[in-house]
């Protein structure tokens, strides 16, 4: 079973481009990710532009931390998935709504 968790402050790096987190998040999980796609696709998919992928985490707004979160988590598929006050950011609410 896998187990999800979306939480403020990141529980991850924050010094770390967000592209190069999402590839070393992929690296590491290669082996159990399901039909994964690329990189840029789940940047897409997740509305980040070209020109934020590139930035730290550390600074990025509370939204797109969510989003981050999210990402990570639509990329691993847990079995499971934790919300810790999911529509604090109403720029997550939007995006749930899809």
């Amino acid at each position: 079973m896998i187990l999800g968790m979306c939480c403020l402050p990141l529980p991850y790096r924050s010094s770390l481009q967000a592209e190069k987190f999402l590839k070393f998040f992929m690296d590491i999980n290669e082996k159990s990710l399901k039909n994964p796609r690329s990189i840029d696709e789940y940047f897409d998919y997740m509305s980040i532009e070209p020109e934020d992928r590139d930035k730290l985490l550390k600074d990025y707004s509370h939204g797109m931390k969510n989003k981050m979160q999210m990402l990570i988590n639509i990329i691993a598929q847990p079995n499971i998935l934790l919300l810790d006050e999911p529509l604090t950011s109403l720029l997550m609410w939007l995006w749930l709504r899809k």
